[in-house]
């Protein structure tokens, strides 16, 4: 008993050590400051410098599972228009070829489902350039999303959007 105990606390640990920041860079385009963040389990994160998405997530509320999200036109959620929007075919051809180039959007939207601030996860920045990012961000603060509510005291919503290129050739 008392080795599993030791063995599980060994473990939590090993795991805590590779959350722990490598390193932390600052790079400005068009006037926006982005920290990435790489993290020792792999996970790299790119944010705005403004810190619109911690602040979010601090006055958010409870988490709500039970929510759903929808596209204004009822069609799958817009990231196919965006992307299309941002990136050209050869672009989009070009970042295909390698399933390591795609990543997530992390999104905070308001109870109307207006996306307040989003991260990047698993982003790289030598592939996708931070011009682009920032298209990407300025694109995805002007979806508004429909949300289906079930959880009327959080004010604000995150979820998770996949950007895999093959899927908009």
């Amino acid at each position: 008993m008392c080795f599993l105990l030791t063995a599980l606390n060994f473990g939590n640990n090993i795991t805590a050590q590779t959350s722990i920041k490598k390193m932390v860079k600052e790079k400005s385009v068009q006037g926006v400051t982005y920290v990435l963040e790489q993290y020792g389990d792999g996970k790299d994160v790119l944010k705005n410098k403004n810190g619109i998405y911690e602040q979010l997530m601090k006055v958010r509320g409870k988490d709500c599972e039970s929510f759903a999200i929808q596209d204004q036109d009822a069609s799958v959620f817009a990231e196919k228009k965006i992307v299309k929007s941002i990136f050209s075919d050869a672009r989009i051809k070009q970042l295909s070829t390698d399933y390591t180039n795609n990543f997530r959007v992390l999104c905070i939207c308001d109870q109307m489902g207006e996306i307040k601030a989003v991260n990047f996860i698993n982003v790289k920045t030598h592939e996708i350039t931070l011009q682009e990012i920032k298209a990407l961000e300025d694109a995805f603060l002007k979806l508004k999303v429909s949300i289906y509510n079930r959880c009327p005291e959080v004010r604000y919503f995150k979820f998770t959007t996949p950007i895999h290129f093959k899927d908009f050739l």
